[in-house]
């Protein structure tokens, strides 16, 4: 029976519940489910969903609570899976299977000769669940893996960006591209930045070949034409990308801005809809070079991601993750809050703190969110840097540490099943995360904890 909640309501903090915290994030603009309460006496932005009682804890089924075991259960009007008791990785854990080398130890590029086993700078990486991607710079490829890979090296399926498996020519061409740089999925369509070509490729389905010809392309007119721009149909160098097969998000990188599509695009060189870092379309590489940041502007960013509340930018000139609530709308919106600084004024690597920490950035070029933790490629401080919680105030420090031993070492070392050469881009297939390790010339995968 529901127990019905009463004029006079206690909320239970999370000081009077030590042991597991209720799950789900809320604010004045994200309101809990039935039967909770927004607890904002921590201060800041935002607060947690908790249970209400009149003379008791309300243990109901819709109550929010689990009473059974004392663990948490999910917020139904928060998006994320779930805000997590503690990080699902220890500092410096080891890899459990490495693709493009052999071993922990093999760095070299192609080793044992170019072909659906090698890599060469892979530096995006994408899943749709079931497969996974990767994208290759040096060997200006797109790999495929059909289903999870289960042994080190282990071969891909087939590769976009070539014509066969054992080629890297580049080319400017409806199959052949210049350097691929990040992949992005949705909706069963791939996308692909073709940096130094400046422009995106778009299959329209999944492909079923190696060497299949995209469909679309974007920051151009047609497959073969070169040069670039910053109007709203033009790119330069992107990198970055994102999409859920409706919307799509693209880091025009050498343009210091993100464009947003709000439908994702069907025909070439559909212009963007919206534009961040700058006021309007039409600014970019040259223009305000040098100036100080704000919460407006970017600085080459190389990475985007959005879970469904929040678009992060990885800002990757300014040393800082930039975040928006909700997907913006307007040309020039600045962030709501930033990670990596103490304040949208600062560019310095570290914050500007002299040294390695668990607020700064060095470098960040990689962003995603899965199992309730923010999980961001630290790169010239060779860490994956993990927030669990998702942070949802500025410098929030992070929780815990892939590739280093802990949260104040940055230094580089051999790369090895615990150390990186440089993360540049992580995603997910189930509790299993993988890290691509561009100058290693492979992709790390590590086991997630609950």
């Amino acid at each position: 029976m529901t127990t019905r909640v009463s004029m006079f309501v206690l909320v239970i903090s999370l000081a009077g519940c030590p042991e597991r915290p209720i799950r789900g994030r809320c604010s004045t603009d994200r309101p809990c489910a039935d039967g909770l309460v927004c607890d904002m006496s921590a201060g800041g932005q935002a607060g947690i969903c908790v249970a209400v009682v009149d003379g008791g804890l309300d243990g109901s089924a819709d109550s929010g609570l689990d009473v059974s075991d004392g663990g948490p259960v999910t917020d139904a009007s928060s998006t994320d899976a779930f805000i997590p008791e503690h990080p699902p990785i220890t500092n410096g854990q080891s890899a459990d299977l490495v693709l493009g080398q052999i071993d922990f130890t093999t760095t070299g590029a192609n080793t044992g000769g170019e072909g659906p086993n090698s890599m060469w700078q892979p530096e995006g990486l994408e899943s749709d669940g079931i497969r996974l991607w990767v994208s290759e710079f040096g060997n200006r490829r797109v790999l495929q893996f059909n289903g999870q890979p289960t042994a080190n090296g282990a071969p891909a399926d087939l590769a976009l960006g070539q014509a066969s498996m054992t080629s890297h020519s580049p080319g400017t061409s409806q199959v052949l591209v210049m350097g691929s740089t990040r992949i992005a999925e949705g909706g069963g369509r791939i996308f692909v930045s073709d940096r130094d070509n400046n422009r995106v490729l778009v299959w329209n389905a999944r492909p079923t070949d190696t060497g299949l010809a995209a469909d679309v392309v974007l920051g151009k007119t047609n497959f073969t034409s070169t040069g670039f721009g910053k109007n709203a149909d033009q790119l330069m160098a992107p990198l970055g990308l994102w999409t859920d097969g409706n919307r799509l998000v693209v880091a025009d990188t050498f343009n210091n801005r993100v464009l947003i599509w709000n439908s994702a695009p069907t025909s070439n060189a559909t212009p963007a809809d919206v534009v961040l870092g700058h006021s309007a379309f039409g600014i970019g590489y040259g223009d305000a070079t040098g100036a100080a940041p704000t919460a407006s502007s970017l600085a080459g960013p190389e990475a985007v991601h959005f879970d469904g509340e929040r678009l992060y930018v990885a800002d990757t000139g300014n040393n800082r993750v930039l975040v928006w609530r909700g997907m913006p709308t307007s040309n020039g919106k600045p962030a709501d809050y930033v990670l990596g600084q103490s304040t949208f004024a600062n560019r310095t690597e570290d914050a500007a703190q002299g040294s390695t920490n668990a607020v700064g950035f060095h470098s960040p070029r990689g962003v995603h969110v899965a199992h309730g933790s923010l999980f961001v490629c630290d790169s010239d401080n060779r860490r994956v840097s993990v927030f669990s919680p998702v942070p949802e105030v500025s410098a929030t420090p992070a929780s815990a540490v892939l590739g280093q031993p802990d949260l104040v070492t940055g230094s580089p070392s051999a790369p090895s099943d615990r150390r990186f050469g440089i993360p540049i881009s992580v995603t997910t297939i189930g509790t299993k995360l993988f890290v691509a390790d561009s100058t290693a010339n492979r992709v790390l995968r590590f086991q997630l904890s609950p």
